[in-house]
């Protein structure tokens, strides 16, 4: 790569595609690092952490500074791209295997590697396999038993299963419940809240709110026998892409600008959790709307 002297954005191995520059979570990547560092058998890799520990908390601390780190780090990222498009172009043609192997080396997608190559107005083959994706595609497999749960728990006005145990009036005690809970726990919680609302009578001014209690014990009880309550999480994840989608739609949007586009493939990646696959998801779905997309 085009030499940058002591960039902690590289040193922390962030990717240049994207900045990450929430402070919480950039200083869990650091301490991990810097500690991963310390406990190295060589002794220029302990140094990084014993002479940039310290400056890097700092930068971290300062939103402007780390802003500036990034931009340059990109920078550079992206003229080493470019100078290794020069070594492997053929007639303004690279091919797909060197893509892969360039945006390996630089820690990006695919899909930044390629339009670099736009810009510099080099040719590449046709859509690869991973692009033939549509959100359709990726739904969950367990989506309609969960469905029948989720509008259960709509109907009593919470947006999720650990949401509806935080509410009081619900659950009678705020039960914490996260997006990491084992479904052991969450198999326990179904069943505290089972039980509270099992001597509301069904006939009484509760009895349309003890229903859908029923209906969302009876669904997730069996759902977790076989399933992680990850699997859960990831419909949720399935159901906001799909109205990130939708909104498209209804705005009737017809091109959508190089920002919009790496806003959506980031929007896209918190489901899929693969940047090519969600460019792909995006293309496909601009094809079949007639949205013309830069790529």
């Amino acid at each position: 790569m085009t030499e940058i002297k002591n960039n902690y954005y590289e040193m922390l191995d962030l990717s240049a595609e994207n900045y990450e520059g929430d402070p919480k979570k950039l200083s869990e990547i650091a301490e991990r690092s810097i500690k991963e560092w310390l406990s190295h058998k060589k002794l220029e890799v302990q140094n990084r952490a014993n002479i940039h520990g310290a400056e890097i908390r700092k930068a971290i601390s300062d939103p402007d500074r780390w802003r500036h780190i990034y931009d340059e780090y990109r920078e550079a990222t992206m003229s080493n791209i470019e100078d290794m498009l020069a070594l492997v172009v053929c007639n303004h043609m690279i091919s797909r295997n060197d893509i892969k192997k360039i945006a390996y080396k630089n820690r990006v997608s695919n899909v930044f590697v390629e339009r670099i190559c736009k810009k510099k107005g080099y040719f590449f083959e046709s859509r690869p396999e991973e692009y033939n994706f549509t959100i359709e595609d990726l739904r969950p497999k367990s989506f309609f038993q969960i469905q029948e749960a989720q509008k259960a728990i709509n109907e009593l006005g919470a947006d999720s299963l650990i949401d509806l145990f935080s509410t009081a009036e619900i659950s009678g005690i705020c039960i914490a419940i996260s997006e990491s809970t084992s479904k052991d726990r969450v198999l326990e919680a179904l069943e505290e809240l089972h039980k509270k609302w099992a001597s509301i009578p069904q006939n009484g001014p509760k009895g349309s709110q003890r229903a859908c209690i029923e209906r969302i014990y009876a669904v997730f009880t069996h759902f977790l026998r076989d399933n992680q309550f990850s699997e859960y999480i990831q419909y949720l994840k399935y159901i906001d892409v799909k109205h990130f989608l939708d909104m498209i739609k209804i705005l009737d949007i017809k091109e959508l600008s190089d920002e919009a586009v790496n806003f959506a493939v980031n929007r896209l990646t918190e489901f899929t959790g693969n940047l090519d696959k969600s460019y792909g998801v995006l293309l496909n779905f601009c094809i079949s709307r007639e949205i013309y997309i830069h790529r």
